[in-house]
């Protein structure tokens, strides 16, 4: 299905199944297919919906790509959809997404799932520099480019199927638009406003986490709502396709938990 958001962007997303809303956000250079594990199991139960961001898999290429769009076309999203008392869950950039509209909106948002969150990226010298690197070798050397991502994003003993897989999708977001979300991801900073966000969270990374610095991770664990944090074993980055089974099981025991914090 397609929505026409507020700056007539073109959004592609899914609805399944019925139950309480789940809203799953992918991450930069991904799409809706990386929750592929997730949509499966939780359909059943849940209202499951999906949907791939301005620039990615689906979506219209030709909009400007900001952390602010992204959060307005999710509004636009749930509003089309008459959506209330939803579970928001989140990958990488989709954490951040799900922060900043739990923060605007926080008596529609029942839960956050946060898998591979951030509040800002490292802005180390060793980083910065990585990050220059990483761009120009999208720009001119993009077989080189998966080489450099598939030392950081994956635990050792991921599957070869799962991390082709990966590759797969993110080949789908044109190579200016992997840039520009990029570009758009190192001038977000919403440190100011993690303290302020009440909503219960459950936080989720991988064992092999590489991406996101061990001084962000513990500054989102102390200052959000957090009931629990999982280091989920055999994953790195893309823990809900390294290791779902244990995702899902995480995922599963916080929603029980926050349903039965409403009665």
């Amino acid at each position: 299905m397609d929505l026409k958001t507020r700056e007539e962007c073109i959004i592609n997303y899914q609805v399944q199944g019925n139950g309480i809303p789940l809203i799953f956000i992918h991450g930069w250079a991904a799409s809706q297919n990386f929750w592929k594990f997730q949509i499966e199991h939780f359909k059943e139960k849940y209202k499951v919906i999906s949907f791939d961001l301005r620039g990615h898999g689906n979506s219209c290429k030709n909009a400007k790509l900001t952390v602010n769009s992204f959060v307005n076309d999710l509004e636009d999203l749930i509003n089309s959809l008459n959506l209330n008392d939803f579970v928001l869950i989140g990958h990488s950039l989709g954490t951040v997404i799900s922060m900043i509209y739990a923060h605007k909106h926080p008596d529609k948002v029942k839960g956050l799932v946060l898998i591979g969150a951030f509040s800002k990226i490292d802005t180390s010298l060793k980083a910065r520099v990585e990050r220059a690197v990483l761009k120009f070798l999208i720009k001119h050397a993009q077989e080189k480019a998966a080489q450099m991502t598939r030392k950081v994003l994956f635990h050792p003993d991921t599957p070869e199927e799962i991390i082709e897989f990966v590759m797969q999708e993110s080949s789908k977001t044109p190579v200016d638009k992997i840039i520009e979300c990029m570009e758009a991801i190192e001038k977000t900073d919403i440190t100011s406003i993690v303290p302020d966000i009440s909503t219960p969270v459950l936080l989720l990374y991988g064992e092999a986490e590489k991406t996101i610095s061990k001084s962000i991770r513990d500054y989102l664990a102390s200052n959000l709502n957090v009931k629990k944090v999982v280091y989920i074993p055999k994953a790195g980055h893309n823990a809900m396709l390294e290791n779902p089974s244990r995702v899902n099981k995480e995922i599963e025991g916080f929603l029980n938990v926050i349903d039965n914090s409403d009665k």
